[in-house]
């Protein structure tokens, strides 16, 4: 998981006048609200999408909301839309919201849903012989 950190030093102007820096901050912020912009909107033309469309994609899993996993997949659905400037959504389903493990296999497999985090149980009980597989 990538975190990003602004720290403002100011600009060392101890007497007491205008400081600069906050300006400065506001103008990098910007330039890269604009290159993520440009880079989502290069993102969606490669992939043939109309630019300004969404894209929405479910993510569902087993893990509660405060499970690591949960977190780790808000996390990821929050950097993805962050990352493609809003151009891509991802709506997570904790917790089996949309069935049990199995099930949510089976509806990744048909395209009902995008994403899922597997359980080793599921690959162990899953039959290598399965038509789903």
């Amino acid at each position: 998981m990538a975190v990003s950190l602004l720290a403002g030093c100011g600009s060392g102007n101890k007497s007491g006048g205008a400081d600069t820096a906050p300006a400065a901050e506001t103008k990098t912020e910007a330039a890269a609200t604009e290159a993520q912009a440009e880079a989502a909107a290069d993102t969606q033309a490669e992939a043939g999408q109309p630019a300004g469309e969404v894209i929405h994609m479910k993510l569902a899993h087993y893990a509660a909301v405060d499970h690591p996993g949960g977190v780790a997949a808000q996390a990821f659905a929050d950097a993805v839309k962050e990352r493609t400037g809003g151009g891509i959504e991802i709506e997570v389903y904790p917790n089996n919201e949309l069935g049990a493990p199995d099930e949510m296999l089976e509806q990744n497999i048909m395209g009902v849903v995008d994403m899922t985090l597997g359980t080793q149980a599921l690959w162990t009980s899953t039959p290598r012989s399965s038509p789903r597989l």
